[in-house]
């Protein structure tokens, strides 16, 4: 992060290492700055709205699920067709 502050990668790396010690307060923190930093990843936005699900948003999470279903199915990263 400290070397590429602008790419999105260790930022939602960082996020998922919080997101699996569970420390979710973090891993918001870095995965809204990865979403922030790449809006068009649908994974930092599942990962969101994993996220927010375990801190119990459940609004947010929901908003960010959306966002995920709405850029693709997360696998190949490519948007859905109309």
């Amino acid at each position: 992060v400290r070397i590429a502050p602008r790419d999105f990668s260790p930022h939602l790396a960082l996020g998922q290492v919080h997101l699996g010690s569970g420390d979710t307060t973090r891993a918001i923190a870095e995965i809204e700055e990865a979403t922030t930093l790449a809006p068009g990843s649908a994974q930092a936005h599942y990962l969101l709205s994993v996220a927010y699900a375990r801190a119990g948003r459940a609004a947010d999470a929901e908003r960010a699920r959306q966002a995920f279903t709405h850029l693709g199915d997360g696998a190949s990263g490519r948007p859905r067709d109309p």
